[in-house]
């Protein structure tokens, strides 16, 4: 049998230099590991060629062949390998798709113009508009906005100061001062200015100029104010005013006889009267802080062309950038024809001709179509 033993040598020869090779191996992994020092990482190549080899193996020659790694590792990249075979999770999205960005946005907007409607409330108006969706989506796209919804039924919230305002600025009129210096041959002297701002229409009223706003001159603004001619309070029930001593109990009661209820505001509250605030920023920083005051009649000249230029000439972003006498003519235009005579002008830009309008030396300026 000669043969027999041929191969028997062949096949001892042939186990021992693979058993050396695997020892160098062994040794050589031993050694850059000591070497790396922490944890492996390994390429997603690697893990797949290790798990296609650790298939063909049992879990005694596994462990033997599995030095820089454990044999779970390896069992674990296999499953892995698997499961990827039969994962279609990337390919499509979870849930439900989403709504059109058009109804989304029309979600929000009547949530921000309505915050005491509730999801409910919403669906319901969103159904009265043709659009369907469920209550849950309208709570999932307020989430996503950071918008809280409004409260359930029965359970109203308080109502904030802005939207008491706004509920009711058609019945409010909002007065304040504001102080001027003055140069004059006697050097600086404050002039105190009382004025009123309809918070409607926003149309502001300058009632007086004086140096010294004492009880009687008080009364005798009041008074004027409340004369059967005069606009300012036709139609109007309340009067918003700060804690300032200078609003006496006579210049009220005169007030109260005409049918207008004072309202003052909190200590430290400007938010309270944040419209007659806001005027007096816009004097200040579009007028008064860009001229030097000589004389009483300069600050009647600079206060009263201001006046003029903001009631009649100048846009206002709150007010749809229009000019404020020119509302009721703008309530009257439909809107379709006021786009209509935009989309005309634009056309013919190009012969346009604009003229420019200048008050106080070219400080205030407005400007318009030449007809």
């Amino acid at each position: 049998m000669l043969w027999a033993r041929v191969l028997m040598h062949l096949t001892t020869s042939v186990n021992e230099e693979v058993l050396t090779q695997n020892q160098m191996l062994t040794l050589q992994v031993q050694e850059l590991k000591r070497l790396l020092g922490g944890r492996l990482r390994y390429s997603v190549s690697f893990k797949m060629q290790m798990a296609r080899l650790g298939r063909k193996l049992t879990a005694a020659a596994l462990e033997r062949a599995c030095i820089a790694i454990r044999p779970n590792t390896v069992l674990g990249w296999f499953s892995k390998l698997v499961k990827q075979k039969y994962d279609h999770s990337e390919k499509r999205q979870p849930g439900r798709p989403r709504i059109r960005a058009e109804v989304e946005q029309l979600i929000v907007r009547l949530a921000i113009e309505n915050p005491r409607w509730g999801p409910k409330r919403i669906v319901g108006m969103l159904d009265h508009l043709g659009i369907k969706v469920c209550t849950q989506t309208v709570v999932n796209v307020l989430k996503r906005h950071g918008i809280r919804p409004g409260p359930a039924p029965g359970k109203g919230r308080g109502m904030t100061w802005n939207e008491f305002i706004a509920v009711h600025k058609a019945l409010i009129v909002a007065t304040d001062f504001f102080t001027a210096e003055v140069l004059t041959l006697r050097g600086l002297v404050t002039y105190y200015v009382l004025f009123f701002i309809d918070l409607d229409t926003r149309i502001v009223r300058i009632a007086g100029i004086t140096r010294n706003p004492n009880e009687m001159w008080m009364v005798r603004m009041a008074r004027n104010l409340t004369m059967d001619d005069e606009p300012l309070f036709i139609g109007k029930k309340y009067l918003i005013h700060d804690g300032d001593t200078k609003f006496c109990e006579q210049y009220k009661r005169i007030l109260r006889d005409a049918g207008i209820k004072c309202k003052k505001t909190l200590p430290y509250c400007p938010d309270m009267n944040a419209y007659a605030e806001r005027w007096i920023r816009s004097i200040r920083s579009e007028c008064l802080d860009h001229v030097i005051l000589l004389g009483e009649g300069s600050l009647r000249r600079a206060v009263s062309q201001y006046v003029e230029h903001y009631n009649a000439e100048r846009p206002h972003q709150g007010m749809d950038n229009q000019v404020l006498s020119a509302q009721d003519n703008r309530e009257s235009v439909d809107q379709d024809q006021h786009q209509n005579t935009q989309a005309a002008a634009n056309k013919d830009i190009a012969g346009l001709v604009i003229e420019r309008k200048e008050r106080l030396g070219g400080l205030l300026a407005t400007y318009k179509r030449k007809q």
